[in-house]
């Protein structure tokens, strides 16, 4: 039976979680991890000593659950959180809210630490961190400061706007949109088979419509050198003498390297094709664009909620669709093995029919083979009738119940 988020915050705060962990079938460090999926509060340590030395300590009261949280949680229930039913969007601003007044947002500062012994990917590019559940950041070595930098003052602008921006949890089922990182775009073009991404999409939420958030360094293709093991970016014309080639390697050449310039990408997480991006065509005029970004997010919530629906009517159509095809794919199955069924009952018939004239056949041959056999000798008639004998074994009888036992019906196959 599911369990509601306002059931399970009177039970976790009635009894240690050890004991009400126990009630469940799980461990105490399970069902915390509950709690925090659901936005529950739990006791802090020391909480039940107090309360046992008659120091009770004040309680808290359980908060509206936010666009992210799990409403009810079901014991020993499926794990597969992409087959649950999608929670209806609403375009209601949540009551609670992170603190709007602080200059650090927590997404960006486990980034900074997440992001300090990352490796460079393919054309030693852009940063690769080991651990994949950190925020949407995709810049070089030499923009991650400026990227993290933009990322904190575009989440803390939402927030102050009453958004939240938080990693997508694994229960909505949110989906990172394809990055185009190039410009000019090339989505038709090869790209690279290291491209990182992370585990879970970074999503801002407008009531609880969820929005994808991208912050990107732009990659452009222009004329590089390699100088001391690094592609160093060549100003001006490049004379044809001085373009790489196979005896001079170190040649210029045209390659896509991180442009310094950042660009943000929000898109619609569901699937439904609503994505767009803003792009710095100068260095550091990003941040002039935010007030932008967060109209834009704010005025596209309403579309995609139609987005969402029309494709949710449209799911359910094909889905109607597909289980009728099944429904007449078992009716043609079930029609095929009817009237094979038949045929194979009506040759089986025959075949038992053909068997039998045979076998009065030869029950006719047997008995004239004996009445001849009177006229021999003893002896030579007594080695006849042990041969009559076996061969009887060897066809069988001409008694048609006999042979008639081993037909099968249509509907007995």
């Amino acid at each position: 039976m599911s369990v509601t988020r306002e059931k399970l915050f009177e039970e976790v705060w009635a009894e240690p979680m050890t004991i009400v962990a126990r009630k469940y079938s799980v461990s105490s460090s399970y069902l915390a991890r509950v709690c925090f999926h659901m936005g529950i509060p739990r006791p802090s340590r020391g909480f039940w000593a107090k309360l046992a030395a008659g120091q009770p300590p004040e309680r808290p009261q359980l908060s509206p659950a936010n666009p992210e949280d799990e409403t009810e949680w079901t014991p020993g229930g499926r794990t597969n959180y992409y087959d649950r039913p999608r929670r209806h969007l609403t375009l209601s601003t949540p009551s609670q809210l992170p603190p709007p007044r602080r200059s650090q947002h927590p997404l960006v500062v486990a980034a900074a630490a997440q992001f300090q012994d990352a490796r460079q990917g393919f054309l030693e590019k852009y940063l690769k961190p080991k651990k994949r559940k950190v925020v949407d950041v995709w810049a070089s070595r030499e923009g991650l400061a400026r990227a993290l930098k933009l990322a904190n003052e575009l989440f803390l602008l939402l927030e102050r706007r009453g958004h939240r921006v938080v990693l997508a949890p694994h229960h909505l089922g949110l989906h990172r949109a394809r990055l185009e990182y190039r410009v000019p775009a090339r989505r038709n073009g090869y790209d690279y088979g290291d491209r990182w991404s992370p585990m879970l999409p970074t999503v801002a939420f407008i009531g609880t419509v969820a929005f994808g958030l991208t912050i990107f360094e732009i990659s452009e293709e222009t004329n590089v050198r390699r100088v001391d093991g690094k592609w160093q970016r060549v100003r001006g014309k490049v004379p044809t003498t001085s373009v790489a080639s196979s005896w001079d390697p170190a040649g210029v050449q045209r390659r896509e390297i991180p442009s310094g310039k950042f660009g943000v990408h929000a898109y619609a997480p569901y699937g439904v094709g609503w994505e767009r991006y803003w792009r710095e065509e100068r260095p550091n005029t990003l941040k002039a664009q935010f007030d932008e970004i967060a109209v834009a997010l704010e005025a596209g919530a309403p579309e995609i909620v139609k987005l969402v629906e029309e494709a949710e009517r449209e799911a359910e159509r094909r889905k109607r669709e597909w289980e009728a095809e099944e429904r007449e794919e078992k009716r043609r199955q079930q029609e095929r093995r009817r009237a094979e069924a038949l045929k194979n009952s009506r040759e089986q018939l025959l075949s038992i029919v053909e068997s039998w004239t045979r076998a009065r056949q030869l029950e006719y041959f047997f008995a004239e083979m004996k009445t001849a056999s009177k006229q021999l000798e003893s002896e030579e008639a007594a080695v006849v009738e042990r041969r009559l004998a076996r061969a009887r074994e060897l066809f069988g009888g001409p008694e048609a119940l006999n042979h008639f036992r081993a037909w099968k019906a249509p509907e007995e196959r």
